[in-house]
């Protein structure tokens, strides 16, 4: 069953609320950690992990509140549901499980193999 844009919005607004709530409390976890007066070397290390940590796990869910936030700026341009790398239909059920996706499933794969190697740390030198 294909749904509608009405659906697929609110469906959108959803995700990107429920983003916005975990990158505020996040922001919030990472400010919060370490604010002990006083810190030996060990709660140091510990702190500064635990901030490390909470940074970013807010950074992947800024990208993917980005990510949100585009899929309603396609839904609004009428090319939502278009993979932007071959311009096919991407399927009902790939948008019905991830419906800010930029590409069909062929598309994902690949573009997912190109992030994971840029970023990747350069080795030697």
């Amino acid at each position: 069953m294909m749904n509608t844009s009405d659906q697929v919005r609110k469906k959108l607004m959803a995700r990107a609320q429920e983003l916005e709530e975990e990158i505020n409390r996040t922001d919030r976890d990472a400010l919060d950690a370490g604010d002990a007066d006083v810190q030996d070397p060990i709660d140091y290390v510990t702190s500064s992990a635990a901030k490390s940590a909470s940074l970013e796990v807010g950074t992947i869910e800024f990208r993917a509140l980005q990510d949100v936030r585009a899929a309603l700026e396609r839904l609004d341009q009428g090319t939502y549901g278009i993979c932007v790398i071959c311009g096919e239909q991407i399927s009902p059920e790939r948008l019905e499980a991830i419906p800010e996706t930029l590409y069909c499933i062929r598309h994902a794969e690949e573009a997912s193999r190109a992030k994971e190697s840029a970023d990747q740390p350069l080795i030697g030198g």
